[in-house]
């Protein structure tokens, strides 16, 4: 058994045992805690100074991430500080790939067009169409509306015209940066539309925790619905495990972990 910060005394998993004995001087490894549905642990591997979790989803990558424990890391300068949830060692993260969502401005042609446009940006904020989120702006000011169209085009986005066939009829005219055909329809065929032509989640990242004697590096591939909320999960379900102490509290305790597996 062994004590935990909590105070609870919890028995030493294989997972554990094996970072342990792999990377003999570390003072941090990594711990499964809730895993969200759909997720599972996969390959467990450890060799002298070495040792790996893979963790997969179906709906995200078999396996969508690794996580390293080593004795020491080179980060990258280009790596960028991120703050990491609770205890553990600092954080670096270099994002290599990522699919943000849909971006989506919404034009009124003429001031009575205003009400409207206000009315289907609200609709739509925070909105995900076939898991992938939408990315709203209002695109209201007095420019002219072929000006503001073409900016939002020239920026990447898709346009969504709001004219008087929407005050009547309920439509409205969607025009795509790659600048296919404009399509009028009501909003609902809109945002089928818009599900067609979208690109699957991406978060595509290397993540490296640095310590005075170790280094836990996740590399992340994570491509589907959901993966864009992978940071915030990642922290939630795999933690980061004091080995230091853990090996100090088993050597009082009389055992031996100079065996290398």
């Amino acid at each position: 058994m062994v004590a935990r910060p909590s105070g609870e005394a919890t028995a030493l998993n294989t997972a554990e045992l094996l970072q342990l004995q792999a990377v003999p001087a570390a003072d941090w490894g990594v711990c499964v805690e809730e895993l969200p549905a759909g997720w599972s642990t996969g390959l467990l591997s450890a060799q002298r100074g070495r040792a790996e979790l893979q963790v997969a989803d179906p709906a995200l990558g078999l396996p969508f991430l690794t996580a390293t424990v080593t004795d020491a890391c080179e980060v990258p300068e280009r790596a960028k500080p991120v703050a990491a949830a609770g205890d553990g060692p600092p954080r670096f993260v270099e994002v290599h790939d990522v699919t943000g969502g849909i971006e989506l401005a919404v034009v009124p042609v003429a001031g009575r067009h205003q009400e409207a446009a206000m009315t289907i940006t609200a609709t739509l904020t925070e909105r995900e169409v076939r898991g992938t989120p939408l990315r709203v702006t209002l695109a209201a000011d007095t420019e002219e509306v072929t000006v503001r169209i073409d900016r939002a085009l020239e920026a990447g986005a898709n346009v969504l015209v709001v004219d008087d066939d929407y005050l009547r009829r309920g439509e409205v005219e969607l025009r795509s940066p790659d600048r296919t055909p404009a399509l009028v329809a009501p909003l609902g065929r809109i945002l089928s539309e818009l599900g067609d032509r979208s690109e699957p989640q991406v978060y595509d990242a290397t993540w490296w925790h640095p310590s005075p004697t170790s280094c836990v590096t996740y590399r992340i591939t994570a491509r589907g619905a959901g993966a864009l909320e992978l940071p915030d999960q990642l922290d939630e379900a795999i933690g980061f495990l004091p080995l230091g102490q853990l090996r100090d509290h088993l050597e009082d305790a009389g055992y031996d972990l100079a065996a290398t597996p």
